[in-house]
């Protein structure tokens, strides 16, 4: 309205619409500026394993879970369409492909066949400059199939008395690991005494075990046997009682 002075004046009807304005106003800035900060550019800052992890199985296996990852960005959001790429590290194994993309969970899934060396696998996880991500599984022997001689062959002492060495012998699987808690049987052919007939091998898949020769002079064959899947498998040491 027009005051007595012929100057401009906001009425209360004025005031609460220009009031309305700015606040309006101040809303659409508000607004504005979180819609520029959700549209800012993301990156993957981490790569995290979701499930299948530490897993233990038997050489040249494939583990019994997948193994999931995820990758999230700068807000702690999954990313969708990120290129993950893997790689083996110790221990050997395979994957189906060695890059991968993520789904809308921001995941990827893959199985993993396990190296033929028993031990500890890894498997190698990789986005961009994000630190790389090791995913460890633990591989564990197959079943027996070799038996090798270590030592003790050869030995001479009189006819009735102790070898000086003990009579040793390892057990290993078809790709060459020790193999535990395989029972080693010995027998012999000139009626020798064993200290023990069977011998449990131990974690470096050696069985041990030591005889006192039978009472007659000449050759003495020591024989050491074990079960596997394909029949029996042994190794005999010639020996000499004078």
């Amino acid at each position: 309205m027009i005051d007595l002075n012929g100057s401009l004046t906001a009425g209360p009807g004025t005031r609460r619409r220009l009031t309305t304005v700015l606040a309006v106003g101040a809303a659409t800035l508000g607004l504005a500026a979180c819609h520029d900060s959700s549209t800012s550019p993301t990156t993957a800052t981490s790569l995290t394993v979701v499930s299948g992890g530490g897993q233990t199985a038997t050489v040249a296996t494939s583990l019994a879970a997948p193994i999931v990852l995820q990758v999230k960005d700068q807000n702690g959001n999954t990313m969708t369409g990120v290129v993950v790429t893997l790689s083996m590290g110790a221990g050997g194994g395979s994957v189906p492909s060695t890059q991968l993309t993520t789904d809308s969970n921001g995941q990827v899934t893959v199985s993993w066949t396990l190296g033929t060396v028993a031990g500890t696998d890894t498997l190698v996880a990789q986005v961009g400059s994000v630190p790389v991500l090791d995913v460890v599984a633990t591989a564990t022997p197959d079943v027996p199939a070799n038996l090798d001689l270590v030592s003790g062959d050869n030995q001479s002492t009189a006819a009735g008395t102790a070898l000086p060495s003990a009579l040793t012998v390892k057990v290993t699987d078809r790709y060459g690991n020790a193999v535990s808690n395989v029972a080693v049987t010995f027998s012999d052919d000139a009626n020798g005494t064993f200290a023990s007939t069977t011998v449990t091998t131990d974690t470096s898949g050696m069985a041990s075990d030591t005889i006192t020769l039978g009472p007659n002079a000449g050759i003495d064959d020591i024989t050491a046997s074990i079960q596997t899947s394909n029949g029996f498998v042994t190794v005999t040491l010639h020996e000499t009682g004078s």
